[in-house]
């Protein structure tokens, strides 16, 4: 009964996580986006997006296929700098995140 309880718990917590990242996302892309009713949908695609992850010492690479549509990318692209910018790609160890899309992934 308690494990079922705690896996509850820890379920729920997760959830809790996902929804304020897409919040936040959500929240950024409006600003650089024009179609803000599209905003959800792509943060919810990048989820599933195809992509690589290196770790290369301090820093942890994220390597995304170029989005479709040109607007989406040029948002995403226009969210990252902006990310970069105010230091927001910080792992709690101290690693950084860098975000890439590639054309040829």
């Amino acid at each position: 009964m308690i494990i079922a309880q705690k896996r509850r718990l820890l379920i729920n917590g997760i959830k809790a996580m996902n929804y304020n990242a897409e919040k936040w996302l959500q929240i950024m892309f409006k600003k650089e986006h024009k179609k803000t009713d599209e905003t959800l949908s792509v943060i919810r695609n990048l989820w599933r997006h195809p992509g690589r992850i290196r770790n290369s010492g301090r820093k942890v690479e994220v390597e995304l296929k170029a989005l479709d549509m040109p607007s989406m990318r040029s948002s995403l692209d226009k969210v990252i700098k902006k990310i970069k910018e105010t230091n927001l790609l910080r792992l709690p160890d101290g690693r950084s995140l860098n975000f890439t899309q590639n054309e040829k992934l």
